[in-house]
């Protein structure tokens, strides 16, 4: 039997937790007082994936939409060393903090062109080393949006032109080209932000003369599909409220799995996995040294010891010519 694959799902004073065993899903909310700090909310959280069988698997830190800062990017002209780099300072110029303070991946889109995606690394590495600290690892760290469109994706053919993810709280909207993001924005959870997002969106990236067509998920579907059905053929795919965190945990359990899903993972750079030789690492290096002298002092033992056997040798061969020249002067030396 395979293990569960557990998903944290961050949000304001909310965690959602779900945990994939054999295809069934298991889904469950924690509740926490932030002023506590955020130690004391990464411990309830650990109460909480133990009381659904938790036994230190690695996690799926899944970040909500609030959190993730996202532009397109032009990729011409990129320099072949350190390009991630400066795919990070293009995206900088379109988001309001440096790129010091950011980890940032990048999906290629069209061609010569990426969606860059950023989150705020302080904030979230101080909730990771909380949750190390409580037992519990982060493997990935993905945005929860772009892990349940993957999973959408997948059980979709062929692809809308867009699709749209709802929760109680917001609305996520992604522009599809070649069954990927393209372009994603976020909108308050009101049918009508959602309406005039999708406006401004097709105003700068036109589609054609078809009309577009929309795949809407969650619980706010049905109004979303009355406020924009005068401009695209929607589909209703999922009225359900807990849909999207449902689609996001499948495709986290396919990530944690070791397959690729959700395109994106925010586990890298500053926010990378913990290099578990670091602490030994001054260790490893005075041992290697140690043993490079060793080996060394061994080398030029047994070198010393050759020469020290040729000189014998040679003082026993001339030692032997000697005495043969004195017994016979004037004879033929012998072969050795």
């Amino acid at each position: 039997m395979k293990p569960a694959a557990f998903l944290l799902a961050a949000e304001p004073s909310r965690w959602a937790i779900a945990r994939i065993r054999e295809g069934d899903l298991e889904l469950r909310e924690a509740q926490f007082d932030e002023s506590a700090g955020p130690l004391a909310g990464t411990e309830q959280l650990r109460r909480a994936l133990d009381a659904l069988g938790y036994a230190g698997e690695g996690v799926c830190l899944a970040v909500g939409s609030q959190s993730v800062l996202s532009a397109q990017i032009d990729c011409d002209s990129l320099p072949r060393k350190q390009r991630r780099t400066a795919m990070l300072y293009r995206l900088e110029e379109q988001l309001p903090l440096e790129a010091e303070r950011l980890t940032a991946d990048f999906l290629p889109t069209l061609p010569a062109r990426a969606l860059g995606l950023a989150v705020e690394t302080a904030p979230l590495k101080s909730l990771v080393d909380g949750l190390s600290e409580a037992g519990v690892e982060t493997a990935a760290i993905c945005p929860v949006a772009l892990l349940a469109l993957w999973e959408i994706l997948r059980d979709t053919d062929p692809a809308p032109d867009y699709v749209i993810l709802t929760s109680p709280s917001r609305a996520d909207i992604f522009r599809i080209a070649d069954a990927r993001p393209h372009a994603w924005s976020t909108a308050e959870a009101d049918a009508a932000n959602v309406a005039r997002c999708l406006q401004v969106n097709m105003l700068s990236l036109p589609l054609g003369a078809d009309r577009p067509a929309a795949l809407v998920v969650g619980p706010l579907a049905d109004e979303v599909s009355t406020a924009v059905e005068a401009d695209l053929s929607v589909t209703v795919a999922d009225r359900d409220d807990s849909a999207v965190l449902a689609a996001a945990a499948r495709s986290a359990a396919t990530l944690l799995e070791g397959e690729p899903a959700g395109w994106i993972d925010f586990r890298r750079d500053a926010l990378a996995m913990p290099d578990v030789w670091a602490p030994h690492r001054g260790l490893v290096r005075t041992a290697a040294a140690l043993l490079i002298v060793l080996l060394t002092v061994v080398a030029a033992t047994f070198l010393w010891r050759g020469v020290r056997y040729d000189a014998i040798a040679a003082a026993c061969d001339a030692e032997q010519s000697a005495a043969y020249r004195k017994l016979y002067p004037t004879g033929p030396m012998p072969p050795v």
